[in-house]
C-alpha cells in the first residue's frame, strides 16, 4: 500500500522513513547515561522481586535492592545501586567473592558501577558492627574495589539516620580510616559518595526504633550528655526533623575527622539511599488498628514535602552544598519502597498482594519538581513503535452494526534524564485507501514520568465503517516548558496501516426453567 503523501512529506523530512518502519524506534534512539552518571535525582529501593512492576511508569532513576547483582527485569534506563554487606554473618562472603563480583558486572568495559559498602552498620537489626570493625572492613572492600576498576564508585556511611550520635560514629569510623591509609586524604581518595539514610527513629535503648551504634571504645567520654534522641510516634514523618539532619549531615563532611580533622569533603555528592516513613497504614491481619498506624495519605504528604525540600529552594546551602551542583545538599534521594507489605513498615508505593497502586505511589508519580531543580531542555520524546494497537470495543450505539468504535494505543517515550514530569499530546491521524485524510483524533495531555520513563495513552476512534483499510499516523507532539525543545522529530511519527475488525460478540443460550 502506497504511504499517503501527507505522511510521506512528514517522514521524508525527518530522514527516517526506514526507522519509524522497522518497529524499533526505542532502542534506536535511546541513548542513556552510563550507569553512576545518569542525572535523575529520584531512586527507589524494594525490599521483594520487582517482576511485576512497571519500573519505567513510575519516574526513577536509580533502584537499590540490598544486593550486589543487578535484577535481569531492571529497565535499561534506570541504574542498579549495588550494596555490600559488611555484618559479621555475611562479611565472609561479601570479601571471599568481591574480586568474581566486580570483575563479572555486566556491560561495557567502561561502565560505572556504584558499590554501598555496607547498610547501616550503626543499626542493630542490620549490619551492626563498631566503629572500628566499619572502619576495617570498608577499608578492606574499597581497596579491592579499587585495584580492580577505576570508574567505580564507592559509596561510604549509610548509618540509618544522621543524628549527633550517629554523626559521632562516622567521626570514629573516619579515625580508625585515617590509621589503616596513613592520612586524611588517603582516606578521602577511597571516598566518591556519602550515602546516608535519613529516617527519623528512637534511638533510646531497649526501645522501638535504631538503638545505639556499637562503639569499640563504649566508655568513650567524648559523647556528649542529650546526643541520644527521643521520639514520639509523630516525629516519624516531621519534615522539620528530616531538614535538620540532612543540613547537619552537610556540616559534618566539612569536617569529618572531627576536633583532630582539618580536611573537609564538601564537593563531593550526597546520596539519601534509604529513607521514608515507616509506621505501618495498617496492622497485620487480625490485628485491630494501633494508634501508631499512620494513614498512606499522612505519609504521601511528609514524602511530597521531602521532595519539596529537597529539590526545591530549601535545599540549597551556599555555606555546606555541593557547588557543581548549584549549592544543592542532596543529589540523589531513594524512598522506601517500592513493594513492602503494607503491615511491615509504610511508605509503600505498591501493595505487594495485588501490585496496585496505593496513594503514597499515586503521589509519588504525579510529582513535579520545582523547575529550579532542573531546568528542561532536549527532551527527546518518541513513539514506541512496538506498543501501537488497534483494537474493536463495540459497535455503535444505533448504527445497526454497520459502524465500529475502536480504542487506539500507543505508549510514549522519553529519552532525557530530565527530573521533571514532561508533557505531551498524542494525534492518530486517519487516512482513507486514496490517502485522504479521514479525521483526527487527539488525546487529552499525557505527563510523560520522569528520568527517560514511558507512559501509555489511549484514544477512542468511534463510528468507523469496518472491514476497510486504513493508513494511520501516530504523532507526539511535545508541550514545551518555555526553555524546552525536542532535538529530534523524527521519532515522533509511527505510521501503520490497519484493515478495520468487528467487536466478537459472546451469545449466551437462554435457560428457562
Amino acid at each position: 500500500m502506497a504511504i499517503p503523501q501527507r505522511i510521506a512529506r512528514a517522514l521524508l523530512s525527518a530522514l527516517v522513513i526506514t526507522l519509524l518502519l522497522s518497529g524499533n524506534v526505542q532502542t534506536a534512539f535511546a541513548e542513556y547515561p552510563t550507569p553512576g552518571t545518569n542525572a535523575c535525582r529520584f531512586g527507589i529501593t524494594a525490599p521483594y522481586a520487582i517482576d511485576g512492576y512497571d519500573l519505567s511508569r513510575i519516574g526513577v532513576g536509580s533502584l537499590l535492592t540490598w544486593l550486589n547483582s543487578q535484577p535481569a527485569s531492571l529497565p535499561s534506563t534506570i541504574e542498579h545501586t549495588k550494596v555490600l554487606r559488611v555484618s559479621d554473618a555475611a562479611y565472609p562472603s561479601t570479601l571471599s567473592t568481591i574480586t568474581t563480583t566486580v570483575i563479572t558486572q555486566p556491560g561495557n568495559p567502561e561502565a560505572v558501577y556504584v558499590w554501598n559498602i555496607g547498610n547501616e552498620p550503626d543499626a542493630s537489626l542490620q549490619d551492626n558492627i563498631s566503629d572500628k570493625v566499619y572502619a576495617e572492613r570498608y577499608f578492606q572492600l574499597a581497596t579491592i574495589i579499587r585495584g580492580l576498576d577505576t570508574n567505580d564508585l564507592l559509596g561510604f556511611g549509610s548509618i540509618v539516620q544522621p543524628t549527633p550520635l550517629r554523626l559521632y560514629y562516622l567521626t570514629k569510623v573516619m579515625h580508625y580510616l585515617k590509621e589503616l591509609a596513613g592520612n586524611e586524604a588517603n582516606v578521602l581518595a577511597l571516598i566518591d559518595l556519602y550515602t546516608p539514610h535519613a529516617f527519623l527513629l528512637n534511638e533510646k535503648p531497649l526501645e522501638w526504633g535504631s538503638q545505639i551504634p556499637t562503639f569499640h571504645e563504649p566508655d568513650d567520654p567524648l559523647i556528649p550528655d542529650g546526643w541520644v534522641i527521643t521520639y514520639d510516634f509523630d516525629r516519624t514523618h516531621d519534615i522539620n526533623y528530616f531538614k535538620q539532619y540532612v543540613r547537619e549531615f552537610r556540616k559534618w563532611m566539612m569536617d569529618p575527622f572531627g576536633v583532630e580533622g582539618d580536611l573537609g569533603d564538601r564537593n563531593k555528592e550526597v546520596w539519601i539511599t534509604e529513607y521514608g516513613s515507616l509506621l505501618t497504614p495498617i496492622p497485620p491481619p487480625g490485628v485491630p488498628p494501633q494508634s501508631w498506624n499512620v494513614s498512606d495519605e499522612v505519609t504521601r504528604d511528609y514524602m511530597l514535602a521531602t521532595f519539596d525540600f529537597l529539590f526545591g529552594a530549601e535545599g540549597i546551602s551556599t555555606t555546606v552544598g555541593l557547588p557543581e551542583d548549584g549549592n544543592r545538599l542532596v543529589q540523589r534521594a531513594y524512598w522506601y519502597s517500592l513493594n513492602e507489605y503494607r503491615w511491615i513498615f509504610g511508605g509503600s508505593l505498591f501493595d505487594p498482594l495485588n501490585k496496585q497502586l496505593t496513594p503514597v505511589g499515586r503521589g509519588f508519580i504525579d510529582y513535579n519538581p520545582s523547575l529550579l531543580l532542573d531546568p528542561p531542555s532536549l527532551v527527546d520524546v518518541h513513539v514506541i513503535s512496538d506498543t501501537a494497537k488497534i483494537v474493536p470495543v463495540a459497535y455503535t450505539p444505533g448504527s445497526g452494526k454497520t459502524l465500529v468504535n475502536y480504542q487506539a494505543e500507543v505508549s510514549i517515550g522519553n529519552n532525557s534524564m530530565s527530573n521533571l514530569l514532561t508533557n505531551v499530546l498524542v494525534q492518530l491521524e486517519v487516512y482513507n485507501s486514496q490517502s485522504v485524510l479521514y479525521e483526527t483524533v487527539s488525546s487529552g495531555p499525557l505527563a510523560l514520568p520522569r528520568c527517560g520513563g514511558r507512559g501509555t495513552i489511549k484514544l477512542q476512534w468511534n463510528s468507523v465503517p469496518p472491514s476497510v483499510s486504513y493508513d494511520l499516523l501516530f504523532k507526539v507532539d511535545l508541550q514545551p516548558y518555555d526553555v524546552e525543545t525536542d532535538p529530534d522529530a523524527s521519532n515522533d511519527l509511527y505510521y501503520f496501516s490497519y484493515t478495520g475488525g468487528v467487536p466478537k460478540e459472546v451469545f449466551l443460550p437462554l435457560v428457562l426453567r
